[in-house]
Order: C-alpha cells, then structure tokens, then sequence
C-alpha cells in the first residue's frame, strides 16, 4: 500500500474501531476489514476471559478458520506469559511475536491484561510458509493500536457499569418497599419486583401508557401534583414530598414518597423516585428478627407481629382467640426482654430492625 491508501485505510479501520466500541457496527465487519486491509491475514478478536454479559462473543474470526482462530490465540497466550513472567500485573501494548521454527507470524493489535479482569486482544497473523506482514502492514498496525487500547478501555468499563447496573437492580427487588424510577416525561423507566407485586394487584395503582397512575382521583391528583414538581421543580415548590394512597379493596393505603434524583440532560434520563410502602408485606422478617434477638416465645412473637401490624391488644386478643389477661402477660414479658415499656415503642423497634431478606 502507498502512503495515502495507508492513511485512508487506517482513517476508516479508525472509523470502525469506535463505531464497534459503541455498538453500532458488529466487531465481524471490523475484523473483516482488517483482514482485507492486511491481505487476508488471519484476524482474531479475542475475550481473554469471556465477560458474562449477552450479546458479547468470546471469539470473532476473519481470515481464518476457528480451529487455526484458536490455535493462534493460545500461541500468542503463551508468548505473552513469557515475555513478562517477573510483570505478571503489567499491560501489554503493542506486540509483534517472532515467528519460531514452524511457528506463524503473529501481530498483537491492543492491550492485554495478565491476570484479574476482563480483556481483550486483537490478532493478526499470517500462517506458516507465508511472507511475514510488510512494513507498511506494520505501520497500519502501528497506528491502529492505541485506538484498539482505547476502545479496550472503554468496553470494559462499559461491562463493569453494567454489572454494577445488574447488582444494583438486584439489590433494589429484595427490597420490600417499591421502588420506581422516572424519567424527564414522567414514564416509569424502572419498577423493582415489589413495585411490579403492586402494580399486579390493581388495587392502588396503575400505568397508563408508561405513567404511574393511583387509581383513586384524590390520591391521583396529588400524586400528579408531586411528580410535576420533582420532574420541572421551580424555586416557589418544594420538589417532591409524601402523601397515602387509597386501595379500593379497603386494605391499608400505600404510603408513598415522591422525590427528585437528578436533574436530567435528556428527556429520558431518570430525574425522580416513587417509594411505595407495601403494608402487606415487611413485618415478618422485622418480627422474625426481633424474636431471634431478644428470645421471645412463638407466641410473644406472634402478638408483637399483631401489634406491629396496626392491632390494639384487645383485637390481638380477638383475633389469636387468647383472653386478654393471657395477652397482657405476653407483652409485659415482651417488654422485659426488649428493653421497651409502651407499644408505640415496641413496634417502633420492629420496625428499626427491619433488614430485607432476600427474595427468590
């Protein structure tokens, strides 16, 4: 190749390597591309160790088959691990592997991590009995790497995100309150699965076309209220605030908080945060921690869960068919080993020990 096909060569291999950093071109047609601009060389593109994340491929091959693919990456593994045996931590830039004795020509594209992570290499190699890559071929290499590093960097912290995104979704469906994100237009972007139990129920709340909806008008108007001002605040209203929604199956309301996040660049960006607390749910573990804690009896147990629950001693007493001086007996004991004296205090630290048990 002349001089300005090189430079116009690599100016569109350059083009390709950041359009398949981003995702809008498959990583097959830049190894295509780059076998062609190498004369057909042999192009690997290769995970190290394969991240665990859809819709990124372990192995892209171009020039070659997947065999002789395979082969080449273990070869270059190898001339790797021996080159830097005493930098076992080191990054590896730009390489060109010697070709040994019935060994192919190798060129090593971008940067490769020797232990920890996830990496990426790019290969290039010519096999046996064929003419080694020209000087010009070389300097096409030469030019592309570091953009190749670049991308490498740049993926991988795109699958780190990611991860962290999954981690921390996962987090927020053991979480028993319901969580929903919102987005510059007011569209639910994110519910976390006690917000999804909620929804199911149709009882309390609603989407309509992607908006979350109470189904009672009162409550509805002021929850619209409160999510207008989180998603365009102004300096006269405070952004967000609290209010109780209302269950047209008579059950307890939802109480609900309505809050900003962020301020949003573009209309989909998540700005604001709904938190449902689901009173049909939470008080069991908190009750199951509480009896661990302090040695209380099934049915000390049971009556702190009935009074934690909205209960008044003489329902509890209805409800567990006990009298009602058998229930006074079971919470001056209860109050002996939590260190407490009034109900209003003993549910208080139920409801401090919440800790969310996970959810299959």
């Amino acid at each position: 190749m002349h001089d300005a096909e090189v430079m116009r060569t690599g100016f569109d291999l350059i083009r390709l390597i950041y359009a398949t950093t981003v995702g809008e071109v498959h990583p097959q047609e830049l190894a295509d591309e780059l076998s062609a601009a190498l004369d057909n060389a042999g192009v690997v593109w290769l995970w190290l160790n394969s991240p665990n994340e859809p819709g990124v491929e372990p192995l892209i091959v171009a020039g070659a088959d997947a065999d002789t693919a395979r082969h080449q990456g273990d070869a270059l593994l190898d001339s790797i691990a021996r080159s830097a045996e005493s930098r076992r931590q080191a990054q590896l830039g730009f390489i060109s592997v010697e070709a040994e004795s019935g060994a192919p020509n190798l060129v090593h594209l971008t940067t490769a991590a020797l232990s920890g992570g996830v990496a990426l290499a790019v290969i290039a190699f010519r096999t046996r009995g064929e003419d080694d890559f020209s000087s010009d071929q070389r300097a096409l290499v030469d030019r592309l790497a570091p953009h190749l590093d670049r991308s490498y960097e740049t993926i991988r912290n795109l699958l780190e995100l990611s991860q962290q995104n999954t981690a921390l979704a996962e987090v927020m469906d053991r979480l028993p309150a319901g969580i929903l994100l919102l987005d510059g237009g007011a569209n639910v972007e994110f519910r976390n699965r006690a917000a999804r139990r909620m929804l199911g129920r149709c009882d309390g709340f609603e989407l309509v076309d992607g908006a979350l909806s109470a189904v009672d008008p009162d409550s509805d108007e002021i929850l619209q209220s409160l999510i207008d001002e989180v998603i365009a605040p102004s300096a006269e209203a405070a952004a967000g605030g609290a209010l109780v929604v209302q269950r047209a199956s008579d059950e307890a309301a939802y109480p609900v908080s309505v809050s900003r996040l962020l301020p949003g660049e573009a209309l989909r960006d998540i700005v604001a945060c709904v938190l449902v607390s689901d009173p049909d749910s939470g008080v069991e573990p908190a009750v199951e921690l509480v009896r661990s804690i302090h040695n209380l009896t099934q049915a000390e147990s049971d009556l702190v869960e009935h009074l934690a629950r909205g209960q008044t001693l003489e329902e509890a007493s209805r409800t567990r068919g006990v009298s009602i001086n058998t229930m006074r007996s079971h919470l001056k004991r209860v109050f002996r080993k939590t260190g407490t004296s009034r109900q209003g205090e003993l549910v208080q630290l139920v409801l401090r020990s919440f800790v969310p048990m996970a959810e299959e």
